[in-house]
């Protein structure tokens, strides 16, 4: 905010606001956020072990402690990071300490960011801060256990802990059952997390913070009224606290094995609040052709769409509002960006905010209340080259176009209707205010139609437009499809009637194979128009040429990886991933 005064004022901003330490005093300020949330924080027990050879254990133990000497380093944190030595059962594990009281005496004898936070702070919030800071420590060691190379980082010594025989050990514990069915395909990942741990961390990663910060700035900067935009950024909060209220975090497990190249399972973590996922979708045949090359399906939780609607809706709005605000500083016309800031804001508020109201309204409740919860997502590589300038006819002739095409089923088209005609009254008056501006008439463009087989499609005429190149809706009573191609709209919407279920939750397929053979055709389209394509410049023909080879035994060898999917459902009342990098 400072940064914003100054700016606007003319003024040259203070780039100390820039410097990361300046945020982290911002939040101190605040005792009942910042202070509070320091007091209950801590580094939770963490480890990652690596099972390697006797002769790379040294060499993987060098490679921790560099990682940690990085961070140090790169955190300026000198003599507060000590080398310590840790003992258990046996074991030494040695590494890094950050010493909390180090640290604080490390700052009290640095003049410049002592003055920076005596300026800043009150001395019972500097007191309470270095006190909570000379509380927390931080370790990080590394060690052998058996065939095991293990890191851990920690807030103590203590909490190293090492189980006395396997069977005692945490692997053998109901946390780590989701293990039991991958034994055989011999895991070389497992990871877990505790659901608290990711729950605090999700807690603590919204915009909330950000919002209570920003009104308290505001508040207390005595420059303007800003009474409306802290009302606003209130209403931010709890809608992004009725957003978040939706989902729920478990522990989460990993486990990672080569079977037809590499999966990935996960087991729990986030419950994945904006899909339903154990709908049972029935898109999912549309994507098996050999030309699509990525291919998304899912069903939207509609409840929670609403509400990431509204969360979207007050972010909008607190923007907007800080805007009006701000172009009513009277700061002096000397300038030039902050007087034109002021007569942009005045023109979209007097001229085309009510407009834009209107096609937000239709966007948000009348179009998502026409179309069904179910949604496909269809990029595939054979579509028609358009004739794009200062390309070469013959490369538009043989060349293949990308086509996105984006496919729901239809619930109510009165709805669609109404959400059209309210995007058209916003388009019209748009254009309206802008003929007024340049003081000559600015028609809106009129959509074009075709019919084939009861389906309808609305799209725009442009001299770069084709059947196959031409941003299109097409519909009928049971689908709605937004494509770049009337033809693959079409296409799909006869595809979706006769498709076989698909998945349960979301499914998203990457086809190795459909990239692989549009860049060969694309190899072969220049090798055979070089002459016209190279034509103005024949050393890039030449390198082509001198290169070709090189790009085939490339493609050739990306034949080796076939596919990759992610799948996320819901089983047994617990969240399921799976991701398959898929290989020959």
């Amino acid at each position: 905010l400072e940064m914003i005064i100054s700016s606007a004022k003319g003024e040259e901003p203070d780039l100390e606001s820039l410097d990361p330490i300046y945020s982290q005093i911002a939040l101190v300020q605040d005792a009942e956020t910042g202070l509070a949330l320091l007091k209950a924080s801590e580094m939770p027990p963490s480890y990652l072990g690596v099972k390697c050879t006797k002769e790379n254990q040294e060499k993987i133990q060098q490679a921790f402690s560099g990682l940690i000497g990085n961070l140090a380093a790169q955190n300026e944190l000198g003599d507060a990071l000590e080398e310590i030595t840790v003992e258990k059962d046996g074991r030494s594990f040695k590494g890094s300490k950050l010493v909390g009281k180090k640290l604080v005496a490390q700052w009290r004898s640095n003049e410049g960011l002592m003055g920076m936070l005596e300026e800043k702070l009150d001395q019972a919030s500097l007191d309470e801060l270095f006190t909570l800071l000379g509380e927390k420590n931080v370790i990080a060691v590394t060690g052998t256990v058996n065939d095991y190379v293990v890191g851990f980082v920690g807030s103590r010594e203590e909490d190293l802990k090492l189980a006395a025989t396997p069977a005692d050990s945490f692997a053998t514990s109901d946390s780590l059952k989701f293990v039991d069915s991958f034994l055989e395909k011999n895991p070389v990942f497992v990871s877990y997390a505790k659901g608290s741990v990711l729950s605090a961390i999700t807690n603590n990663s919204g915009i909330s913070y950000l919002t209570d910060a920003f009104r308290d700035a505001l508040a207390s900067s005595g420059e303007v009224d800003t009474r409306e935009i802290e009302a606003l950024l209130d209403v931010v909060k709890e809608r992004e606290r009725e957003m978040s209220s939706s989902l729920k975090i478990s522990d989460l497990g990993m486990v990672g094995y080569f079977e037809e190249g590499f999966k990935l399972e996960t087991f729990g973590g986030s419950n994945m609040p904006s899909i339903i996922a154990s709908a049972n979708n029935k898109l999912g045949a549309i994507g098996d052709s050999k030309d699509v090359a990525i291919f998304a399906n899912w069903t939207s939780n509609p409840a929670y769409t609403i509400k990431t609607n509204e969360y979207i809706e007050s972010l909008a709005e607190t923007v907007y509002a800080m805007a009006k605000n701000v172009s009513t500083w009277e700061l002096g016309e000397e300038n030039q960006s902050f007087a034109a800031f002021k007569q942009y804001v005045t023109l979209f508020d007097e001229s085309f905010s009510d407009h834009v109201v209107t096609a937000w309204d239709s966007m948000s409740s009348d179009f998502p209340a026409g179309l069904g919860n179910e949604t496909a997502f269809v990029i595939d590589l054979n579509g028609e080259m358009p004739p794009i300038p200062n390309v070469p006819q013959e490369l538009v002739k043989s060349g293949k176009f990308p086509r996105i095409s984006y496919l729901k089923p239809v619930k109510d088209r009165s709805k669609l209707v109404s959400a059209w005609e309210k995007i058209n009254q916003s388009g019209e008056g748009i254009m309206g205010e802008v003929s007024k501006m340049m003081e000559q008439e600015q028609a809106m463009p009129k959509p074009m139609s075709s019919k084939d087989n009861g389906l309808i499609t609305w799209f725009f005429a442009g001299p770069l437009f084709t059947d196959d190149f031409a941003p299109s809706v097409t519909l009928d009573d049971k689908w709605f499809v937004a494509s770049t191609s009337k033809n693959h709209a079409v296409d799909l919407a006869k595809q979706a009637g006769s498709s076989a279920s698909g998945k349960t939750g979301a499914f998203m397929r990457v086809d190795f194979d459909a990239l692989r053979a549009c860049a060969e055709h694309w190899v072969k389209a220049v090798d055979d128009n070089k002459d016209a394509i190279f034509e103005s410049n024949p050393s890039a023909g030449e390198d082509f040429t001198e290169n070709k080879k090189m790009i085939m035994d490339g493609l050739k060898a990306f034949g080796e990886m076939d596919e990759l999917t992610l799948h996320s459902r819901e089983e047994s009342g617990t969240s399921r991933s799976t991701i398959h990098f898929k290989t020959r």
